[in-house]
């Protein structure tokens, strides 16, 4: 107990004390880039950080490598002094995983202004369009949680453009602006706020700084290239596997599409106990609601007795159930039996729902095989359609199977093709996923299973609005508790529940709350508890724009 009052009273301390703030802004953000035979750039940029309130010990650059050949890093400086490499005060660490970053360690500092200066080769920026060698780079990091009063970019190419320079800008308050003088292109910015930005895009005389596209440039034309092949080959396949799956329905003989099945009796449509009447409705699926409604059942015949216990800490209800008597039960009933009472066969033996809930889903099988057992014996499974719901469910495997293989293998073809191949893998899961949804809108149920899960689905519709019908019983609580297995065997519990407890219905003689004031809410709470968790998609390059990447200080 002290020591959740202690996790408590820590996180209230942590939430309350406010964050010690930081505050920076940058007077400029500036960038010399010179343009160099075969399209790589080097690039000198001078950040000014004005540092005024906290205390910072780090300033951190981010050059991504998108749209390039690669970032190398040259030199790294701070107030004019060039740091060495390393992790503490007065160096520099430069990683060059995933993008170039560098990071400027310094002594804590606080109220004062600096000068960081970085100097790297970004290779094969340059890129080959129809008419020009285009150059476009991002001349501010785009993502930077500091404003920039004004940046200068000053671009030195080997001739003049033969264009005007572009510029396009986000989140620049202030002017913006580009100039050409000769071979040199400035452009300037003032006011931009937080991870604003702006791309140059200059357009030089064709030939003047490539004799051919950089390597990733020359790698998205021949993906493109290829990009026919892959696309033909997924549709090949896909439309393969379609006619597989049509194939295979051949073989399923359909049952009648509609009985006109209407009910309006509070009786049960037949003698069919609820666990194997919730199956059928589910069409042949066993659920854990089943098993529940088939132990309710059992307490409404005295073979078993359920009590609530003392409420938990937080207020929550517990329940036991107690084994009354042994008699002769279906198997489904039997195999229930079997595993709640698995430690403790004898009569009088006691465990908790929580735990009852525990070995049957812990040992599901058993419960539906017994009930897949049920059904068979009472001719409500057709063999052929079961066969058939087996073949869709082990193809759909199959294909998943491939389809997951296909992606590794996929993965080593990336370099050569980019992302096509993963077409292929892709319409193999599609097709799989289609063998998975004939499952579905197929029954293994005969034809009279078919009828009698007809039967209970309008049962099932009867009695989903239990304050509707309740006229017809009246308001005692035994016809609640003969018809309470069917309701949560058929997903209605929760309906049900809130009735119930809405109503503080007469609790079954079976059932036993904790305290006589309260028996209609724990009942209700009990009924919850059996229907909880039952039910069980000329060559422009493309490649984006190269720069932006991260800065700032902390």
């Amino acid at each position: 107990m002290f020591a959740r009052l202690l996790l408590l009273t820590l996180t209230w301390i942590s939430i309350a004390t406010p964050a010690i703030a930081k505050e920076y802004t940058a007077s400029r953000f500036d960038s010399r880039i010179e343009v160099q035979p075969g399209g790589s750039l080097k690039v000198h940029e001078t950040i000014v950080f004005v540092f005024t309130e906290g205390t910072f010990k780090q300033v951190f650059r981010v050059v991504p490598t998108r749209a390039t050949d690669g970032v190398e890093f040259v030199e790294a400086s701070m107030d004019g002094t060039v740091l060495p490499p390393g992790e503490g005060p007065g160096q520099v660490r430069v990683r060059s995983r995933d993008g170039l970053r560098v990071e400027w360690n310094f002594s804590p500092l606080s109220g004062s202004t600096h000068t960081f200066e970085l100097t790297y080769l970004a290779r094969g920026v340059v890129r080959q369009t129809a008419r020009a060698d285009l150059l476009q780079w991002r001349a501010l990091p785009r993502e930077h949680g500091y404003r920039i009063a004004s940046t200068t970019v000053e671009v030195l190419a080997p001739e003049p453009p033969v264009e005007a320079p572009g510029l396009e800008t986000r989140r620049v308050d202030g002017d913006s602006s580009v100039t050409v003088r000769g071979t040199t292109v400035t452009a300037q910015a003032t006011t931009i706020r937080r991870n604003g930005s702006f791309v140059v895009s200059i357009s030089l005389p064709r030939g003047s700084v490539l004799d051919g596209p950089p390597a990733w440039q020359a790698r998205q034309i021949a993906h493109r290239q290829r990009m026919p092949l892959w696309l033909t080959t997924s549709v090949v396949i896909g439309l393969a596997g379609l006619m597989l799956i049509f194939a295979l329905r051949q073989n399923y003989d359909a049952p009648p599409s509609d009985l006109g099945v209407r009910w309006g009796s509070m009786l049960p449509p037949d003698g069919t106990p609820p666990g194997i009447a919730g199956a059928l409705a589910a069409n042949g699926r066993p659920q854990l609601e089943h098993a529940m409604a088939s132990l309710f059942s059992l307490a409404e015949r005295g073979i078993v007795a359920i009590r609530e216990g003392p409420h938990g800490r937080f207020g929550g209800r517990s329940f036991t159930i107690e084994l009354l008597r042994r008699t002769t039960v279906p198997l489904h009933e039997q195999t229930a039996l079997d595993l709640i009472f698995s430690s403790a066969t004898s009569v009088g033996a006691t465990v908790s729902l929580s735990k009852a809930r525990t070995a049957l889903t812990r040992h599901w099988s058993r419960f539906k095989n017994a009930v897949l057992r049920e059904l068979a014996d009472a001719q409500m499974i057709d063999p052929r359609r079961q066969a058939s719901r087996k073949r869709y469910v082990q193809t759909g495997v199959v294909l998943l199977a491939i389809a997951a293989a296909g992606v590794i293998a996929c993965a080593f073809l990336i370099e050569d093709h980019g992302g096509w191949p993963f077409l292929v893998p892709l319409a193999i899961a599609l097709v799989a996923m289609t063998s998975f949804i004939v499952v579905a809108s197929q029954t293994p149920l005969s034809n009279e299973g078919v009828r009698r899960a007809e039967l209970w689905r309008a049962y099932q519709k009867h009695l989903s609005d239990p304050q509707q019908i309740e006229p017809r019983w009246g308001a005692g609580g035994t016809a609640e508790a003969r018809i309470l297995p069917f309701a949560v065997a058929l997903g209605l519990a929760e309906a049900w529940s809130k009735f119930m407890k809405k109503r503080n219905a007469e609790t079954p003689a079976w059932f036993q709350a904790a305290s006589g004031l309260d028996s209609g809410h724990a009942f209700a709470a009990l009924v919850a508890t059996g229907g909880a968790g039952a039910h069980g998609g000329g060559v422009h390059g493309g490649g984006g724009v190269a720069g932006g990447g991260a800065s700032g200080a902390r």
